[in-house]
């Protein structure tokens, strides 16, 4: 997220929107992380959409 709002991947055009983290959830391995990711983006997907992308994240 920092090389996005940064300009400093390739494919970021510029004049992008900066992303900001709206909802985080933690999961010990990566399997449940996963999991977790999909079911909230299958919920989102029947919902109307908010413009956001939602990615769950795991502890290393």
């Amino acid at each position: 997220m920092y090389h996005h709002n940064q300009g400093l991947t390739p494919s970021t055009k510029s004049g992008a929107p900066h992303w900001e983290i709206r909802y985080f959830e933690e999961y010990e391995d990566r399997t449940a992380a996963l999991k977790r990711e999909y079911e909230i983006k299958k919920k989102k997907a029947g919902s109307t959409s908010n413009g956001f992308s939602t990615t769950v994240f795991m502890t290393s």
